[in-house]
């Protein structure tokens, strides 16, 4: 994920893109959504669903912005329950 958040800063958003994409599909989907398990990593993956979420901000794809802002609360909300604020 280190280097998406290089690209990111570098406002390169377009490869920081590639880069969550690759991290997040691998780690996210797999794991949580298929298996139902709370990987160890699971704030860094939702750190990265939302770095990916701001650079699709950032490019304009607002409708793909939103749908990985939400995957990311669903991590946190794996993570801390729904309780937390």
């Amino acid at each position: 994920m280190s280097l998406g958040n290089v690209y990111f800063d570098k406002r390169d958003f377009h490869n920081a893109k590639k880069t969550y994409e690759r991290y997040t599909i691998s780690e996210w989907r797999s794991l949580i959504i298929k298996k139902n398990v709370l990987p160890a990593d699971a704030l860094e993956i939702g750190e990265a669903l939302t770095y990916l979420a701001n650079c699709y901000k950032s490019l304009k794809e607002y409708n793909d912005a939103i749908k990985h802002y939400d995957e990311a609360i669903e991590v946190f909300r794996a993570c801390y329950g729904n309780d937390h604020n």
